[in-house]
Formats: structure tokens, sequence, C-alpha cells
């Protein structure tokens, strides 16, 4: 085979590189997705209310979570009675400790529960996940997010895109076109902007020149007010190592009234209790609850999660030109930015990139230190897309995306085939000075290092074979890449390379020894 090989080089380098080609172009059909999900008895139950909702109106939504948990344990399984649920625990007002390096707590938020599932088995985790969400969909009143553990490290929306700018209302506004295209766009689940909805709040306006004639500052109207409402914290009752904030407000129904009856309501004076209306209007008014800023600019972020059978990137791929059609009536001060999966996706295999540049750069310098040549270092790299034909392959037949364990797996993989290459070239050489004839020497060097390359070959698929089958979602899609990798570039090594070596020798009029 390598003799006939030498006899057709042209033929032999053309359909290298047209397999070269057609592996890489595999590539949109494979997929990138940057982490893939994992296999745990758990999951996670994000439960978001309305801006402006009391922590008892949040505990009163995660309470019919909990009460869907507890209606969804039992399944039938083989006959049998399987319980899903081994035991769950709720935080209202916070998003709990961090329970793992894929998980992020969000901060204290009244409107805000986080619900934590385990499950009696891992494989029951994510189909029951998916039906929960089903149900919990119908809950009104509430945005609740029903998300399986994940690898990797954590993105809160694996889809999200944020907007820049200035005018808050135009903001908001277009962050509600981009919820809606979000909608359209098959994919997606629960998207939602993070500006969320308007809230209701009380305005206090202040005359200044009838409060300066009673001696009330704006300090005493703002604390007074904030102490009826939202109430002051006087001292703190200590029990053990527990302390507890005793705090004094209206009662219930006099917040409630206090729109109605603003006049009940006295400001501290220089002369003594002033009413609160007669130095100011108090009416009640709608008002942007959030207004996030990123780098010190105005920013609305729209997010979402993932629908079964999806990978991010692709539904991140189908939104950019609707987004991208809703930016061109946008004035240039605006600006969209792609974040969430993709967002992480494009820096690490940045530094990816840079850091197999700078191996392959190394790596060329220490070949050409070696054998005093430009060009046969060239035939030994020219081994490594031979290893990316196999394993985008590999993806391809396995059906796992090209991510970040598998970039992983294809670098190291290379490294393998350089070695396989320098060998081969080593044989070669030694045989022309042992007096044989260039292609003797060169069909001889492949039939002498065929078994050892094979059997070094065998056993490093044997080992990854376990990993392949067994090993999860976080080594599957890299041990399938080296496998077909290694198992597809061993035999073009063993047919191209010497062939390669041939051409320049030929052509380029390379020296052999």
């Amino acid at each position: 085979m390598v003799r006939w090989c030498l006899r057709h080089r042209l033929l032999t380098l053309v359909s290298a590189a047209a397999a070269v080609l057609a592996s890489v172009l595999l590539v949109p059909s494979i997929g990138n997705q940057f982490f893939p999900g994992g296999v745990r008895d758990q999951f996670f139950v994000h439960v978001w209310t309305p801006e402006g909702t009391t922590i008892a109106g949040t505990a009163a939504k995660c309470a019919e979570v909990e009460r869907l948990l507890t209606e969804t344990s039992a399944i039938e399984v083989d006959g049998r009675r399987v319980e899903r649920l081994r035991s769950a625990v709720s935080f209202v007002g916070t998003g709990g400790p961090r329970l793992n390096l894929t998980t992020n707590p969000q901060q204290t938020f009244p409107n805000y529960a986080f619900v934590l599932v385990n499950t009696t088995d891992a494989e029951l985790s994510r189909p029951w996940a998916a039906e929960l969400e089903a149900r919990t969909s119908r809950i009104p009143g509430a945005r609740i997010d029903v998300v399986p553990f994940m690898l990797g490290p954590y993105i809160e929306n694996p889809i999200e895109f944020r907007l820049y700018g200035e005018d808050a209302d135009v903001l908001r506004e277009q962050a509600e076109t981009m919820v809606g295209l979000f909608r359209q766009t098959p994919g997606t689940r629960n998207p939602f902007g993070d500006w969320y909805n308007a809230g209701y709040s009380v305005r206090v306006d202040v005359d200044e020149e009838a409060a300066n004639l009673a001696g009330v500052t704006n300090s005493a109207v703002a604390d007074t007010m904030a102490t009826l409402i939202s109430g002051g914290r006087l001292t703190k009752f200590r029990e053990g190592d527990h302390q507890i904030d005793v705090v004094l407000r209206m009662r219930p129904e006099r917040r409630s009234a206090l729109l109605d009856d603003p006049g009940s309501v006295y400001v501290d004076g220089q002369s003594g209790k002033v009413p609160l209306t007669s130095l100011a209007k108090v009416t009640a008014t709608w008002q942007p609850a959030v207004i996030a800023r990123r780098n010190n600019v105005r920013c609305v972020t729209v997010g979402s999660k993932v629908a079964d059978g999806w990978l991010a990137n692709e539904v991140a791929r189908a939104l950019r030109p609707q987004l991208r059609a809703m930016m061109a009536g946008l004035p240039p001060t605006y600006r969209l930015e792609e974040g969430g999966e993709q967002e992480q996706t494009t820096s690490s295999q940045q530094k990816l990139t840079n850091a197999f540049t700078l191996s392959f750069c190394l790596i060329l310098l220490v070949l050409i230190a070696q054998y005093g040549s430009v060009l046969k270092p060239l035939v030994i790299l020219s081994t490594i897309p031979l290893a990316l034909i196999g394993a985008l392959v590999g993806l391809f037949a396995s059906g796992w995306a090209l991510g970040f364990m598998p970039s992983l797996g294809i670098i190291s993989l290379a490294g393998v085939v350089i070695n396989n290459a320098i060998i081969l070239v080593d044989f070669i050489e030694s045989n022309v000075r042992a007096g044989a004839a260039l292609e003797d020497a060169i069909a001889r060097a492949g039939s002498q290092r065929m078994q050892p390359i094979l059997l070094t070959t065998l056993t490093t698929v044997g080992g990854l074979l376990p990993l392949a089958l067994f090993g999860g979602p976080m080594w599957a899609g890299m041990s399938w890449a080296m496998i077909c990798g290694l198992s597809l570039s061993t035999a073009l090594t063993l047919l191209v390379v010497p062939t390669v070596y041939l051409t320049f020798v030929r052509v380029l009029r390379m020296r052999v020894v």
C-alpha cells in the first residue's frame, strides 16, 4: 500500500487534503458547546416574582413549587413505585450557600427563592426536571426556571445578549422587543430582561421653600418615610450567637392607608413636629425598579435557558440576524454585545488557540534545531491535520458537540501523531544510511514501524474506551475524538508521511541524510 501511494503521490496528497477539508465542513453539523450537561442526583429551581413582591409573596410561590415536588415525586418504573424525591431545601430571599463550582448563588432579593432538589437516582433527575418545567410554567405571577446540573463554569443564561445605551426608556422598550424575538426563536426557554417590571413607589416632592421655613431637611423627610414604610432599626436582640434586628415601622393597614391620609405623618423640624402635607406632596407612581449598569454604562441584559435537544450556540446563531436588524433602527450610540455560552466558548477557544500556537512554534523550533532543516519539520507537522480528520468524524458519529474537553483531546492528539511521524522519518533515514534506495527505505520503514505504532495505538484506544462508554458527559466527547482521531491518523500517517517525504525530496530537493 505504501509503494502504491509513492507511485501515485499527487492522488494521495490531494485525497488527504480533501479528507481534511471534508472533516472541517462537518463542524457546523457537529455543533459547538462549551460544556455538556451533567448527570447528578440534583437539580435546581429558581423562582422569580415581580419586582416589589414581598418576601411573604415569594414564599407563597415557593410553597407551590414544593407542593408540585411532592405531588410528582412518585412514578411507576417496571411495575413498581419509585420515589424520585430524596430531600429538598428552599431558600427564600437568598440563593443559599455555594454548593459547587458550577453554581453561583444569587444575592439577597425579596422577590427571589431557590430550591435545591436531591433525587434518589442521577438518571431520574433530568426527566423529572423537564416534567417540573412544564408544570411550573402554569404557575401565574412568577418566572420559574428548573435547571439540571451542568458541568463546567457557571453560566446563568446560556443564551444572552446585552444592549448598551443612555436612554432608559429606549433600553426598556428594546428589551421587550428582544424578549419577543427570543420567544419566536425555536430552542429558547423562559426568556426575560433583567430590568424586569416597573415598581410601585411613593414619590415625595418636597417644597424647598416651605421646608426651609419649617427647618426640615430632605434627609429628615427621607428618614421618616423610610422608617414608616420600610422600617428603622432600633437595636439588636441577642440570643446566644444569633443577632436579630428590632425594627420599628407602621402597621400593615396604616402603611396601605398612607397615601389616603398623608396628613397623619409628621416630620421633625427645628420648632417641633411638622405635618408632611404642609411641605411636600405625596403621590403614588410606577418607576423603573432596576436600572442595571455594566462598566458604568446603562445595560439591559436579555437571557434565556435552552430547550432540551438544542445547543445554545445554535440558537444564538439563529437570533443574531434578527437582533442585527433591530440594531439597524437604533442610533450608533447603542451597541449590542453577546454573552452567555458563546462568550465563554470564544474566550476559552482563544486561550486554547494561544496555547496551541505557542506549543506549535516551540515544537517547530526544536525540530529545526534537531534536523538542521526547515523542510523535514514540515513533513512531520503535516500529520496534525490528519489527526483532525478522525477527531471530527468521531464527534460527528458519536453525537457529541465540539466543546472545551474535545478541543483539549484534539490538542493532545497532535502530540501523539507528531511522535509517530518523528519515529517514521528516523527509520527512513536509518534505512538510507544502511544503503537502501530511497523508495525501498521509505516502504521498509513503514512496514518496520507498523506493528509498534499499531500496538501503541491499540493500547491507547483500549485505555480510552471505558471513559468513552462509562465516563459520562465530561469525558465521553474527548474520548471519542481521541479514539477515532488516533485510529484514523495512525493509518494515514503510515501512508501520507512517506508520500510527503518523497515529494519533498523529489520536488523541493530536501536533503535525506
